[in-house]
């Protein structure tokens, strides 16, 4: 298996974030395990998952949840499969930490966090500055403004959105992808649909999913880490092995976001009648609430505790090991709550939806207002 392979593939993720996750055992990184606090962690998380989902019909983890946030089937209102998929991948690419300040109001309501940025982009997507006739237009999409972009996300001083320049260039990038590519002959990230279809059939693996997500939108993240041509932008440097930044042993890939998005395209997929299998191979997402939720139950706690107050870079030691323990407890949790439910069909996209999720949220408006369980410097385009 090549370097890319292996680097996109998310066995290595767990594999990688199993050696941090032995590491923290052993006393070695900046938190303490308290594995003896899962179990009561996992009956939280049931507890919520019966409260938001008193029959049991929990949907998959995805942005399309969002985007009908306030029982407002948005979705629906558009005309088609292929124009949801585009919503989507506009959608997800604008959803990263919002910060405190901002809200989205529609008509009467407000809407706040990842909620607020679906609606407003479901907004922004039915605007015309990034369509034509309602269709997704790549062109305007390359050529989109900030100040268009604030405009319809109602960003003001009072109103502020962190990194709308971020997001803007990410969605820049989207559109010029788009263009140059071969691969979407509409230009429409939808046209991913007809990729898969010719190259798996209506059957084919979240991984691979994931996999073509990957390997065709590389180019609109920032530049980190390049194999073989392919930027791949959420993989980080963690010497397991050695200090050699070459040697892929000390190498640990996330693909937070582009997992995200595979989530959050599978019932579109499904609607589309295509089957994805193995939806488990995807890992759960290392971000605020997943992660937060096991530092507000105790379960991770920081070696040092003014490290709670301080600023951490996104590829810093301490966060590439916070991000790598969330990824193996959301699998270990899973476990518990499958058994403890008695349903060993409830895969992790629903645990995510159902519970961990959610469950991060509350304890995080409880505890901080709803601010991050540790301070970040970011940029938009991890979280």
């Amino acid at each position: 298996m090549s370097n890319l392979e292996t680097l996109t593939n998310t066995s290595y993720i767990r594999s990688q974030a199993q050696k941090i996750y032995q590491l923290c055992q052993e006393g070695k990184t900046s938190f303490i395990l308290d594995e003896s606090r899962l179990n009561d962690t996992a009956d939280l998380v049931i507890e919520n998952i019966k409260k938001n989902y008193p029959k049991g019909n929990i949907p998959y983890h995805g942005r399309i949840n969002h985007l009908n946030a306030g029982s407002t089937q948005r979705t629906r209102q558009l005309p088609d499969q292929k124009t949801l998929m585009d919503l989507i991948f506009v959608s997800t690419l604008v959803d990263a930490g919002t910060g405190n300040k901002w809200s989205f109001q529609e008509n009467d309501r407000t809407f706040e966090k990842s909620e607020g940025l679906a609606v407003a982009s479901y907004h922004f997507f039915k605007s015309g500055y990034v369509t034509e006739n309602g269709v997704l237009d790549a062109g305007k999409l390359s050529k989109l403004k900030t100040t268009a972009f604030e405009k319809v996300f109602q960003v003001t001083d009072e109103n502020r959105l962190n990194g709308t320049k971020d997001r803007v260039k990410l969605l820049n990038k989207l559109g010029q992808v788009l263009l140059n590519s071969s691969t979407f002959p509409n230009a429409r990230p939808s046209d991913l649909a007809q990729l898969m279809q010719t190259r798996y059939g209506d059957t084919f693996s979240a991984k691979n999913l994931l996999k073509e997500i990957l390997l065709n939108f590389h180019q609109i993240w920032p530049e980190r880490k390049k194999v073989d041509g392919i930027n791949l932008s959420d993989v980080w440097f963690y010497p397991l092995a050695s200090d050699d930044k070459e040697d892929i042993q000390n190498w640990i890939p996330f693909h937070k976001l582009s997992q995200w998005l595979t989530y959050s395209l599978i019932e579109v997929f499904d609607k589309a009648n295509f089957k994805i299998t193995n939806i488990d191979e995807l890992t759960g997402l290392p971000e605020y609430r997943n992660g937060g939720l096991f530092i507000d139950t105790g379960v991770i706690k920081f070696e040092v505790p003014e490290d709670q107050n301080k600023i951490f870079p996104v590829d810093s030691k301490l966060v590439i090991e916070w991000r790598a323990l969330t990824v193996i407890l959301l699998d270990k949790i899973s476990e518990l709550i499958k058994t403890k439910m008695g349903d060993r069909q409830l895969n992790l996209a629903k645990i995510l939806e159902g519970g961990t999720w959610s469950t991060g949220r509350e304890l995080a408006m409880k505890r901080r207002n709803g601010t991050p369980p540790l301070r970040l410097a970011l940029d938009s385009t991890v979280f």
